[in-house]
């Protein structure tokens, strides 16, 4: 049996590398919120309702954390799946960047579990994987995560036109990056949001 290999833990959470024995709970955290998540995840692929799925998904990830090309993290309270993030695109020499996502539980939202979990990974991939930058995108009519984006420090650097296919269409988002502060000792301004947006924002 393999264990989760935790990262980091906070007041209220733990964040681990999932291990394969998560499959059924992952399936079934993936399923319950389908909905929830569907305006801003990729369609899913075949076979994703099945534990099988899963259970390979999370064997792979767990593979290749061990081998540092993809970090997929599993956001824990009191044992229980609550949410989930990844680091992709880790990129080395000359850039050092990696490209984060993540996704809550409808049924926590709303009490900080993101923003104490993000703040925890933040540090691991900051400190352990000495990443340089770390960006994220987000749809510009996510209000609530671009904000929560922006209190962890991360700065709006664009507006990336047809960025991601989501719900079968192309869809724009907001480009924004997080530097690593013992690198960056002056961090330049955000954009201002209206002129990252300009009249995109209703399209969106």
């Amino acid at each position: 049996m393999t264990a989760d290999i935790l990262i980091a833990e906070t007041p209220r959470l733990q964040l681990v590398v999932p291990s394969p024995e998560r499959a059924e709970e992952f399936c079934a955290y993936v399923e319950r919120n389908l909905d929830f998540h569907r305006s801003s995840m990729p369609s899913p692929p075949k076979g994703f309702e099945t534990s099988a799925f899963w259970r390979d998904r999370l064997a792979e990830r767990f593979h290749h954390h061990k081998a540092g090309r993809l970090h997929g993290f599993a956001i824990l309270c009191d044992g229980q799946l609550v949410g989930d993030m990844s680091f992709t695109q880790i990129m080395g020499e000359p850039q050092h960047s990696t490209v984060l996502g993540y996704k809550l539980d409808r049924s926590v939202e709303g009490r900080g579990y993101m923003q104490e979990a993000l703040g925890a990974a933040l540090a691991w991939m900051f400190d352990e994987r000495k990443r340089h930058r770390i960006e994220a995108n987000v749809r510009p009519n996510n209000k609530r995560s671009l904000a929560l984006l922006e209190r962890l420090g991360f700065i709006i650097e664009g507006y990336s036109h047809s960025y991601l296919r989501l719900d079968g269409r192309w869809c724009d988002h907001v480009r924004l990056a997080l530097f690593n502060p013992r690198e960056v000792q002056v961090i330049p301004s955000s954009l201002d949001l209206s002129l990252a947006l300009g009249k995109s924002m209703s399209q969106a």
